[in-house]
């Protein structure tokens, strides 16, 4: 009996530490991870330093401004953030008692919805949830948000703190893709001067989800003028898939296309940036167990 409370007591510890690590890996900082655990930051410092003694390999990077995981990281994140999920999200569901359900209103952007998050949201209902779902822009869901008419966003702009609440869910990582008839003009070279001169199909008029990889690609912001905008994701690729015009897509959207050759790209995931996407609430808006068991469940 003593050895299996030994044991028990070893298996709990590594549980939190790896809880930890994950929240760490997920909030890209460990005082954001402190505050979202509720512990503090020191806290979450010597846990994760007891997983890189037992690894021992460091697992982030410390910078000015977060910290950057390490490939020993990304590892460990993709093989436990799975079970660590289910765990914490049947923990949650004990916590509470029995969820009574209730309804959910939550924002996403209508390209998200369509890869899979309906699905993904979809065995609330079985808990007696009653699911509310819309889709807007960037504006759209932030007015939402600020009204408070939803629970729950699903966004991938850049937050402001002092309103909302959030936590990083995954990343996206946009491509410069076009379709096998441009490749004759385009090459299979980065080269903005022909990128200029060619059709450009964009989400919007301001190009906003061109920029951040057009800076790092160039060196600076994209001066050019769409001859389509479309603020939908999966319209801009099956416009591409025509050879309408080039465009950037994120590579969850185009991964099928570009392994059977119905789309090429420029740049890799590698040679792209990382482009977090969050579940986001306001933080004035109390939420009820139930809705504590939504996150849990999405998280």
């Amino acid at each position: 009996i003593h050895l299996n409370s030994l044991a028990i007591n070893l298996f709990m510890s590594r549980l939190a530490h790896l809880r930890t690590f994950l929240e760490v890996y997920r909030q890209k900082s460990f005082s954001k991870a402190a505050n979202a655990l509720g512990i503090t930051q020191p806290a979450v410092s010597q846990q994760v330093q007891a997983l890189e003694v037992l690894t021992g390999k460091p697992l982030f990077i410390r910078q000015s401004r977060g910290v950057v995981p390490t490939d020993v990281a990304e590892e460990l994140a993709h093989s436990i953030s799975g079970s660590i999920d289910l765990l914490e999200q049947k923990l949650t569901s004990f916590r509470f008692g029995k969820v009574v359900g209730g309804v959910v209103h939550m924002v996403v952007p209508a390209d998200l919805l369509g890869q899979g998050y309906g699905q993904m949201l979809a065995p609330l209902t079985a808990d007696g949830f009653t699911l509310r779902l819309q889709t807007g822009n960037r504006t759209k869901i932030y007015q939402l948000l600020e009204e408070q008419q939803v629970d729950f966003a699903i966004a991938s702009s850049r937050l402001n703190t002092e309103h909302y609440e959030f936590v990083e869910l995954t990343q996206e990582f946009p491509l410069i893709v076009f379709a096998p008839s441009l490749q004759s003009k385009i090459g299979k070279t980065l080269n903005e001067d022909v990128l200029k001169q060619l059709p450009v199909i964009s989400y919007d008029e301001e190009l906003s989800y061109f920029s951040p990889l057009w800076q790092k690609l160039f060196g600076h912001p994209p001066a050019m003028q769409a001859v389509i905008t479309l603020p939908d994701m999966r319209a801009i690729k099956q416009l591409v898939l025509q050879g309408f015009g080039w465009s950037v897509l994120p590579d969850y959207h185009c991964t099928s296309e570009l392994q059977n050759g119905s789309l090429f790209s420029l740049n890799s995931k590698q040679e792209s940036i990382s482009t977090p996407i969050y579940l986001v609430w306001h933080k004035h808006r109390q939420l009820s167990p139930s809705l504590h068991y939504v996150k849990s469940f999405i998280l």
